[in-house]
């Protein structure tokens, strides 16, 4: 996978949760500049995080239906 920068931003506290739980480490939590009493959740770029991404999408649309 290409991977433009090496830092990847989740703003989501639930997918962040999920992604923790999951094994992935959290680089850096931030308070949201532009959502007030919102934080970013900074993520290494890679794919596991990708992959992990697309487990929590699909497992949101099984719980949805």
């Amino acid at each position: 996978m290409d991977t433009k920068t090496n830092f990847y931003t989740i703003y989501s506290q639930k997918l962040a949760g999920f992604l923790m739980m999951n094994g992935l480490p959290l680089i850096r939590l931030t308070p949201d500049s532009k959502r007030e009493n919102k934080n970013s959740f900074i993520f290494a770029n890679n794919e596991k995080l990708h992959s992990l991404m697309d487990r929590w999408q699909i497992e949101r649309n099984k719980n949805s239906k």
